[in-house]
């Protein structure tokens, strides 16, 4: 199931399911979440898309674009792993189609 929120435990990118705490379930059929491990951004889509996604980081304060990337999103998990020379406070936003997702990270 979806979750609408995960507090990542640990600094490794290997987590699973004893290091996380997640919020309640969600329901929406087009739904897209984005989860954080370490420098990886882990999109959960519950469907495919046709057009590129592109994905945004920029400072807390939507000022500065400090990484941009474009993926495919297939149904399912899409890691996209991000610089490790970003750090600190960060947004991430996802445009897909007609979707826009953002996210407040610490990197």
């Amino acid at each position: 199931s979806d979750r609408r929120f995960t507090l990542i435990l640990s600094n490794s990118a290997d987590v699973n399911e004893n290091n996380v705490i997640q919020s309640p379930d969600f329901d929406s059929d087009d739904a897209i979440v984005i989860k954080q491990m370490g420098n990886i951004i882990d999109v959960q889509s519950v469907k495919e898309y046709d057009t590129p996604s592109v994905v945004t980081v920029t400072n807390v304060l939507g000022q500065k674009e400090v990484f941009r990337t474009t993926t495919s999103l297939v149904a399912g998990s899409n890691l996209v792993t991000l610089p490790t020379t970003i750090k600190g406070f960060h947004i991430i936003t996802l445009r897909t189609g007609d979707e826009i997702v953002t996210k407040k990270v610490v990197l």
